[in-house]
């Protein structure tokens, strides 16, 4: 008989979080991990210190982290043939399952460099995969759930689990390096600089850790402390000498990296968001930091100081991301574009295709993923409750915002789309990692 956990079944179903530790913000003490570090093989020096961007050899601009870079920006100015030529499906599986009464979500969003795709699967399997042949490189069973996205450097890739560890694997061979656990979910994609892993928890902390020995930085708690909270999608971004992080209680606030000191605070949110679709990932772009707030306006601060400098309140915004000098939002029902210095609306055009779940810019290009419900019988009582979801993926222009190519998927879709010249990856919520590329199959 397969027993479900009342923790996991709440996981499965994408609603709740628990939240297994109390108390007050930690202070530089080392962290028990669930493997200790003497037992694993750790990487040499130099191995581990090689923590800048992977290099590539075809031209290629990585898509290395969770919306792109550590600034969360999500554009990238590698071009994209539009329609695509072909498409690839690989799979996702796992040994590890937290309830199949409803298929649970998968939020992971594949980061790639090169010809190599690494993501993670709600099933608990973390994959690299070889994005021609469609083929596994390497495998890692972590026994929990991944609805964090990676992040990928030289040497390493780092991503967290719903078991709240934070893995470091070796990019080559998928080798556990290090593994640190905070004994709750980790749902946010790591900024790894400068010898540090910095990552949020679902108990509303701020971690600061040294990825090469393992041991506590500094950490932050939000004064949020219930013992349930909704599910918060909130990877921090950085700037060169600062973390931005938005909490579930509202506040985006900054901190150095040296040691955690609270620069500024900004109100956002009047209280826990209830807008799961909504970007609460703060983004960093020219020494300003944009921001959705509660009333659905995009605000853009003062990276250093947190002041109000402008808003965007053109529509109920849901995704955003800044490229060629003009802010891109999309909102329930529309994309627009919008000079960044002025605020003039340069074109607006409607998105019909359901429900907006994320967008994604590359080249000339606005990449979409939306979810639509159909419900054929709603005049009849008894049929009420047959309904059928599937997702869908749409280009813009940039320039025009003309709809280039639109294709209905084989199911919905939770998470972010990764570019990489060329090439387009997501994973749908059936566990289809879908490939699109300008060559066919």
């Amino acid at each position: 008989m397969h027993v479900i956990s009342l923790k996991n079944l709440l996981k499965g179903l994408g609603l709740l979080t628990i939240v297994l530790t109390f108390g007050a913000v930690a202070t530089g003490c080392k962290t028990t991990t669930a493997t200790s570090q003497n037992d694993l093989d750790k990487p040499s020096g130099a191995a581990i210190l090689k923590q800048s961007p992977p290099r590539t050899t075809d031209g290629s601009t990585p898509w290395t982290t969770f919306l792109f870079d550590f600034g969360r920006n999500n554009y990238t100015p590698d071009k994209m043939t539009i329609p695509p030529g072909g498409s690839k499906k690989f799979n996702l599986t796992g040994s590890f399952s937290v309830s199949r009464m409803n298929s649970p979500r998968q939020y992971s969003t594949p980061a790639i460099v090169g010809n190599t795709a690494y993501v993670g699967s709600s099933e608990g399997a973390f994959y690299a995969l070889d994005l021609i042949s469609g083929e596994e490189i390497w495998r890692v069973e972590t026994n929990a759930a991944i609805d964090a996205s990676p992040t990928v450097t030289e040497a390493l890739v780092c991503f967290g689990t719903s078991g709240g560890s934070l893995y470091c694997l070796d990019r080559s061979t998928g080798k556990e390096r290090l593994r640190y656990n905070v004994h709750t979910e980790i749902i946010s994609s790591p900024i790894i600089s400068g010898g540090s892993a910095f990552f949020t928890s679902a108990d509303n902390r701020l971690h600061a850790i040294d990825i090469r020995t393992g041991e506590k930085l500094w950490s932050y708690s939000s004064r949020a402390n219930a013992m349930v909270t909704r599910r918060f999608f909130n990877s921090p971004a950085a700037s060169k000498d600062l973390i931005y992080c938005l909490f579930p209680d509202g506040r985006l606030m900054a901190f150095s990296k040296d040691n955690g000191r609270l620069t500024w605070i900004q109100e956002l949110l009047e209280s826990e968001s209830e807008t799961p679709n909504v970007r609460r990932t703060p983004l960093f772009h020219n020494g300003l930091v944009y921001a959705i707030d509660d009333k659905g306006s995009l605000r853009a601060m003062d990276g250093a100081t947190g002041k109000l400098k402008i808003v965007y309140d053109v529509t109920d915004a849901v995704d955003f991301f800044i490229a060629n000098g003009n802010v891109i939002i999309v909102g329930t029902e529309e994309v627009v574009s919008i000079d960044k210095k002025t605020g003039k609306t340069l074109w607006a055009k409607p998105q019909k295709l359901g429900t907006t779940k994320s967008i994604a810019g590359a080249g000339e290009n606005l990449i979409l993923l939306s979810n639509r419900e159909i419900q054929p019988f709603k005049s009849v009582d008894s049929l009420d409750k047959i309904k059928s979801s599937s997702g869908y993926i749409q280009a813009f222009s940039l320039s025009t915002g003309k709809l280039a190519w639109s294709e209905k998927l084989s199911s919905t879709v939770s998470g972010n789309v990764s570019a990489s010249k060329d090439k387009l990856s997501f994973v749908t919520d059936k566990g289809a990692l879908l490939i699109y590329s300008s060559t066919k199959d």
